[in-house]
């Protein structure tokens, strides 16, 4: 992804867990360190506290990483918060559509903040779970992904992971439907 040895790397980490103690950041920070450490990269990150702080980062970093978080995907609909959380997306977006800017900012949405671009991009409908999920799960391409280049090589079912079962960590309670 990044020939130069020495470059440096901008991550920015956008925190969706409303301050509640979990093992995502923890991994995600550890993620970043061990990929940095492996490929000798510089990397800078920084952490934004989207739900309590109101904070988003600008567009200066090379990838975003959006964490999962507490909560309905659902009821936050139209919260402070998320109206600055898109109109965050919305910038990335447009920087992304231009033409001009060659090298594209990159964004992984992790579960919470995966179901709200869901929503917000109207590609699919997040719903409430019968029950709450963790494990590894099959995944099945629908017939127009196979088509897909980011999908070449991969096997019908392939396999994701959910959530660990924790002590007091919570499972997913939602689902993309």
């Amino acid at each position: 992804m990044f020939p130069t040895q020495n470059k440096i790397v901008r991550v920015a980490i956008l925190d969706l867990y409303e301050g509640v103690e979990n093992q995502g950041m923890r991994c995600i920070r550890e993620l970043l360190d061990y990929y940095a450490e492996t490929n000798g990269l510089e990397l800078v990150r920084e952490e934004f506290d989207v739900r309590k702080a109101l904070k988003v980062p600008d567009l200066s970093y090379d990838i975003y990483i959006s964490s999962g978080g507490p909560g309905s995907p659902l009821d936050s609909e139209g919260t402070e918060w998320e109206n600055q959380y898109f109109h965050w997306l919305k910038k990335v977006e447009s920087y992304n559509n231009d033409d001009s800017n060659h090298s594209k900012k990159h964004v992984l949405f992790i579960c919470h903040s995966f179901q709200l671009a869901c929503r917000h991009y109207k590609v699919a409908d997040v719903a409430k779970r019968k029950s709450t999920a963790f494990g590894v799960f099959p995944v099945h391409l629908l017939e127009s992904a196979k088509e897909e280049s980011l999908f070449h090589g991969l096997n019908d079912p392939f396999l994701c992971s959910g959530q660990p079962r924790l002590p007091g960590y919570k499972t997913s309670s939602y689902q993309i439907t």
